[in-house]
């Protein structure tokens, strides 16, 4: 669908540039060609990029197959509304890969609150889960206690400990995800969840295998579905998380 943004982007300096007519089949195919191969580039590159960037260059895309009838330009002309195509989708995944480190926390954050949103109760406060803690002495010191209610406590001011695990699992899926997109492949394909949902377990038994529960203690294709589920959701977050990261 047409946008008026981008109907303004063919219009503005340094958008798509509009072209005089010219005369001769010949030419004329040339053009055609030129603007069509434009398009599937611009396509291609935008699919590194978040499903909304992805849909506004297929939009594009659109709006210069539908002009070939009526406009032309030299090569020079449409190589140049290419390269500025490219060097947006370019600079949109670099920006991405960027703020990793912000969505590697944010994910850990959003997965401590899938896993107490079952303990919520009627008063809107969780079923408590007392926890020692053992190593964030600083914690320790402002709160005047060793022991902490995870269940009760925001992400945000947990100690050192009772991140961890949410923080680890979170290295390992938001880089993924973010390489899928940035390759230009969808990361909520099947595969690819089940892939990354088999690294998050092989990472969490490298770290807790020492203690890990015997229904837990298996390569990823021996767990009960229930267990898997418990590392999709980690990948599946991180999907989410991505695609809902505005436009540049």
């Amino acid at each position: 669908m047409r946008t008026a943004s981008m109907e303004r982007m063919l219009d503005e300096p340094g958008g798509f540039p509009s072209v005089p007519s010219v005369r001769g089949h010949h030419r004329m195919s040339r053009v055609s060609e030129i603007l069509q191969a434009a398009g599937a580039r611009i396509v291609k590159v935008a699919g590194r990029l978040t499903k909304h960037d992805s849909s506004v260059a297929v939009g594009m895309s659109k709006i210069l197959a539908e002009n070939v009838e009526s406009t032309a330009g030299s090569d020079a002309v449409a190589a140049s509304a290419v390269a500025r195509a490219e060097t947006g989708a370019q600079a949109g995944a670099s920006a991405l890969a960027s703020r990793s480190n912000h969505l590697i926390e944010e994910l850990a954050s959003q997965l401590h609150e899938v896993w107490r949103s079952p303990r919520l109760l009627e008063d809107g406060t969780y079923e408590p889960r007392p926890k020692q803690v053992r190593n964030d002495p600083a914690w320790v010191l402002a709160h005047g206690t060793d022991q902490v209610d995870i269940a009760n406590t925001a992400y945000r001011d947990l100690p050192l400990d009772y991140k961890l695990e949410n923080q680890e699992s979170a290295k390992v899926a938001m880089p993924l995800v973010i390489g899928e997109v940035t390759s230009g492949r969808d990361p909520g394909r099947s595969d690819f969840i089940e892939d990354a949902s088999r690294r998050v377990h092989d990472a969490w038994l490298d770290r807790n295998r020492e203690w890990a529960p015997p229904e837990q203690d298996l390569a990823y294709s021996e767990l009960s579905e229930p267990e898997k589920e418990k590392d999709r959701v980690v990948v599946r977050a991180a999907v989410k998380l991505v695609r809902d990261q505005p436009s540049e």
